[in-house]
């Protein structure tokens, strides 16, 4: 099932793709596998990209000792980047296996577990950006909550391989 997927993305997308199932030691899981398409009109997305791209969505497992139920990690992958980076906050750059990492914060959107616009501190998640170029596809990894492995996360996302 899963490579007839990915060969469908593939062939829509026009390049093959990251597709891990469990990331940081299996505390979170993949959910759902979306295909944006470019001037996609659905207001429910957070983004809408200028040409096709996939985002992949994990949660947190509901036992989790580490991470909040509602943390989430999406995972973008197309042909141009989805994200201005000059809208972000800049908060450090890596290195990953010769591959360069901009890792930012967006301060003009405030989250917390009901959604955007509180400033209540109590409720309020991080929001971490990390963003990269590979093999010619740009990927964004966006981490709302998860503080804890984020690094550790983001290199299992660079080795992982193309499907």
């Amino acid at each position: 099932m899963m490579k007839r997927i990915c060969w469908k993305q593939k062939k829509i997308l026009g390049f093959k793709v990251k597709f891990p199932i469990d990331l940081s030691n299996n505390q979170l899981k993949l959910i759902d596998s979306i295909l944006l398409q470019a001037g996609d009109q659905n207001t429910g997305y957070d983004f809408r990209p200028d040409v096709d791209s996939i985002k992949n969505i994990y949660h947190a497992e509901y036992n989790s000792k580490i991470y909040e139920i509602n943390d989430e990690l999406a995972l973008y992958q197309s042909k141009v980047p989805i994200v201005n980076a000059a809208k972000l906050s800049v908060i450090r750059t890596l290195d990953m296996n010769g591959i360069d990492i901009s890792v930012g914060e967006d301060n003009n959107n405030v989250y917390n577990e009901y959604g955007r616009g509180t400033t209540n501190k109590k409720d309020t998640r991080s929001q971490t950006y990390y963003l990269w170029k590979q093999n010619d596809i740009y990927y964004t990894a966006i981490f709302l909550g998860l503080d804890k492995n984020q690094e550790e996360m983001v290199k299992t996302l660079v080795l992982a391989p193309l499907q």
